[in-house]
């Protein structure tokens, strides 16, 4: 993910399909797949990880580190209010990319603190 230069942030509210839009990105690309309160998380994600794959586009999974770890993604990112969680789960899987959630000049600091690999501060749209 260290070179990867923009990313697309999936969200079930608002926003088109992640399905149809992974194919359209540009090389070096990343997808932040977010889709948190789906009932079929699971089930979207795997097949998110394989479009990912199949365009070599970085995938990074929002608040769970397991399914990132479970689907060979490159990352986790973590929501701003789980960033102290990153140094345990840097020892439980080394090999993900941390990112996290920051909304405050606060929570920069943190995932600092925290060593996160990256943060992204505040989104465009309210989320």
């Amino acid at each position: 993910m260290q070179n990867t230069v923009a990313f697309y942030f999936t969200d079930e509210t608002v926003g088109a399909d992640p399905l149809e839009v992974i194919p359209l990105l540009p090389a070096r690309s990343g997808v932040i797949f977010r889709h948190y309160n789906l009932d079929n998380r699971e089930n979207l994600a795997s097949k998110v990880a394989k479009l990912c794959k199949k365009y070599e586009i970085s995938l990074s999974i929002a608040a769970d580190p397991k399914l990132a770890h479970s689907l060979k993604a490159s990352g986790c990112h973590l929501p701003e209010h789980t960033i102290h969680q990153a140094p345990l789960l840097k020892q439980k899987f080394p090999n993900l990319f941390l990112t996290a959630a920051c909304h405050s000049e606060r929570a920069v600091h943190l995932a600092s603190r925290y060593q996160c690999d990256a943060a992204f501060l505040s989104p465009i749209f309210p989320t």
